[in-house]
């Protein structure tokens, strides 16, 4: 059985200035950047401990079974958006 996928390019939004996009090669390695990013953008929105590690393991989550399924040499697109006390992924 064979698979084939074929890989979306993504334009990078540039009208938005809440927006936070982290694009890293899909690899497993690579998921402590998106993380890092998340557990960072949801301390500065005041968050509270337990909030930042659950919305870090979402993330986390959710990357890794995007990776699981990536073609080689593909490309993790995340946007972080944050609004008052709004943070949210795409």
């Amino acid at each position: 059985m064979s698979v084939e996928r074929e890989l979306a390019h993504v334009e990078p939004e540039t009208a938005a200035t809440n927006l936070v996009e982290v694009r890293i090669a899909a690899e497993a390695a690579q998921l402590a950047v998106m993380r890092a990013v998340v557990g960072d953008l949801a301390m500065r929105a005041d968050y509270d401990v337990d909030s930042i590690a659950d919305l870090r393991l979402a993330v986390d989550e959710a990357c890794s079974s995007l990776v699981r399924l990536a073609a080689p040499e593909a490309t993790l697109v995340c946007r972080f958006r944050t609004g008052g006390d709004r943070l949210s992924a795409k």
